[in-house]
């Protein structure tokens, strides 16, 4: 059994929702959160195809709660400084007035098990206008050595189901407190003997999917 370590910060001030300017209005893209000074880290995917790519500055809650209807949207442009497509990680830089102070370290999914606790810290249901930060507490499923490109890179597959905005959000370990992920996205069963059925547009196997998330250690090569 692992004990964690209580958690003595509020996430609401690191963890970003970042979106898009088109057609008058912005479009909501993904999860960021905050390295440090003015950089932000996110998947590649979420802002490769986004050239006024923003971030929602975090909205103080109201009485302890976040509040479901206000989309409002304060926003800050955002630059794109580094990009690895090998492990679609990108780093991005804030304006001079924008500044962060993180109570955490960039580690690495060597210091993670099978069957330890993690969360999770995102946006989900942004394509239904829900800008609501949520946690996922999980385990990890499994840890893997997937390949891109022929490269081969470190990852955790999360038990858990990804909803559409959650790209980019960290994986928190409490027991050290340290990020020692991100997530990249769902994996969708492929391939096999069986046949396979969408039901009402739904594909059953897509239900249970686990989630895949990158080694936070890239990002910390990617920002020296």
């Amino acid at each position: 059994m692992w004990h964690t370590a209580p958690v003595l910060f509020d996430f609401s001030a690191i963890c970003y929702l970042l979106g898009k300017i088109e057609g008058g209005g912005l479009t909501p893209l993904g999860t960021a959160f905050a390295l440090g000074g003015r950089k932000i880290a996110t998947a590649l995917h979420v802002v490769r195809d986004a050239p006024n790519v923003q971030l929602l500055m975090p909205r103080a809650p109201v009485g302890g709660y976040q509040d479901g209807t206000d989309n409002a949207a304060n926003v800050r442009p955002l630059r794109l400084v580094e990009a690895d497509p090998i492990r679609d990680l990108a780093v991005l830089e804030t304006p001079e007035d924008f500044s962060t102070t993180v109570p955490y370290l960039l580690a690495s999914t060597d210091e993670i098990q099978p069957g330890m606790p993690v969360s999770t810290h995102g946006y989900p249901h942004v394509d239904a206008g829900r800008y609501v930060l949520t946690q996922y507490p999980t385990t990890v499923g499994a840890k893997v050595l997937l390949a891109t490109q022929g490269v081969k890179s470190k990852y955790l597959v999360l038990n858990t189901l990804l909803q559409r905005g959650q790209s980019g959000s960290l994986v928190f370990n409490p027991a050290t407190m340290n990020i020692v992920a991100v997530v990249i996205g769902p994996h969708h069963p492929t391939g096999g003997t069986g046949a396979r059925f969408v039901i009402s547009g739904v594909d059953p196997a897509a239900l249970n999917q686990t989630a895949h998330a990158v080694s936070a250690e890239y990002l910390t090569a990617m920002i020296r």
